[in-house]
């Protein structure tokens, strides 16, 4: 079962978005009806 949320008129503010996890996550508040920010950060020096 996948629960399904209405995050429209929030915003979510996304950490570590630059892949993985938080890309992901940012990209379901989006789905979901939210404005997203997000901070790419990255610990790994090459991309």
């Amino acid at each position: 079962m996948n629960p399904t949320y209405d995050f429209t008129g929030q915003v979510a503010l996304v950490t570590g978005a630059g892949s993985g996890m938080g890309l992901a996550s940012a990209r379901a508040f989006a789905g979901s009806g939210a404005a997203v920010a997000v901070a790419v950060t990255d610990v790994n020096e090459t991309p």
